[in-house]
């Protein structure tokens, strides 16, 4: 992901808004984008971001297996940073 390698080279700023800006492309943005989303953020160490999108992945149905894994990795990896 793009945004991912802005973040990897140091320009958060450019980062957040590449993906900021794909995520306001859609209505409703998939889980799959959010949770790479929430990946970034972690990196980035934006907390209080984080938490509200975490929360609200929890809460959002329908996620499959993968993504369901890969939420909880987030959110380990995010209770073992604290």
């Amino acid at each position: 992901m793009l945004a991912n390698a802005y973040a990897d080279n140091g320009d958060n700023d450019r980062a957040l808004r590449v993906i900021r800006q794909s995520l306001g492309r859609s209505r409703n943005a998939s889980a799959s984008l959010q949770i790479q989303y929430a990946g970034l953020l972690l990196k980035m160490k934006q907390d209080a971001e984080l938490e509200v999108l975490l929360n609200t992945l929890m809460a959002r149905p329908g996620l499959s297996a993968l993504q369901a894994l890969d939420l909880a990795n987030l959110r380990i990896a995010y209770q073992l940073r604290k």
